[in-house]
């Protein structure tokens, strides 16, 4: 008699709808998330790498979500880590986007860096299932959770004064005026367009993660430095040391 083997037991989502009903995962993204436990990881992060859904092997955000919130309740956070930063690098331009539509152009990165901030403190928040539907319809959800980021930036945008300093302004936090902005401009974002995250990978993971927030999700290197518990100077050396890596292991040379 041949052995069975054990079907990975999905964790079910307990937040429930407006009338009373917990919200459930499509079939697809369930199927997707047991053959996603069932892979070693070299194998999954090759499968979260994939940016395009066009792609055979492609994984819904819905089913990365599942997988990152998992990872975390094991305590492994590196492999949780690196799978954010795909998640963030994926969704930039959609959320860029979106706000571009709206916004004035000068208050867009500033927005755009609370929108992936925000994400990833919702994603990894493991004392709240409130943001179960990303498991459901992420897309939507990432929809719903940008418009309600920009709602401050709507009210400095209709008293006209996107190009004005936003010092006095009641909606901005404090935290927030006082830090100062990066104003270097990004390096070449061909490395993330053409290369994808094969070249990535090859980083030191410290680095990685610095150069996929800075240049994934548009952070800013003070707001980096707080998150790694690093210098601005450490930050600022090791996205330099890592463009001249990527810009070497792609002409070859390592």
């Amino acid at each position: 008699m041949q052995s069975r083997v054990a079907v990975p037991q999905i964790e079910p989502l307990s937040h429930q709808d407006g009338d009373g009903e917990e919200f459930t995962r499509s079939p697809q993204v369930e199927a997707q998330i047991i053959e996603a436990l069932s892979l070693q990881q070299p194998s999954l992060q090759q499968r979260v790498a994939i940016q395009d859904f066009r792609q055979s092997g492609y994984l819904k955000e819905e089913c990365i979500v599942y997988l990152i919130r998992k990872l975390l309740k094991e305590g492994e956070f590196a492999l949780a880590d690196e799978l954010v930063q795909y998640l963030v690098l994926r969704i930039a331009k959609q959320v860029h986007r979106q706000l571009s539509k709206s916004l004035h152009e000068s208050l867009v990165s500033e927005c755009y860096s609370d929108v992936m901030s925000e994400v990833t403190c919702r994603i990894v928040d493991l004392s709240s299932n409130r943001d179960d539907y990303a498991q459901v319809r992420f897309g939507r959800w990432l929809t719903m959770l940008t418009f309600n980021m920009m709602r401050p930036f709507f009210r400095l945008q209709d008293r006209g004064r996107a190009s004005d300093s936003i010092d006095d302004d009641p909606e901005v936090p404090n935290e927030r005026k006082k830090v100062p902005v990066d104003c270097k401009p990004l390096p070449d974002a061909q490395l993330l367009e053409k290369e994808g995250l094969a070249l990535l990978n090859k980083l030191d993971p410290a680095k990685r993660t610095a150069f996929l927030l800075r240049h994934g999700a548009g952070w800013e290197i003070v707001a980096i430095s707080k998150h790694l518990g690093r210098s601005t100077k450490t930050i600022s050396n090791w996205l330099k040391e890592a463009q001249k890596q990527l810009q070497a292991m792609q002409r070859g040379a390592l």
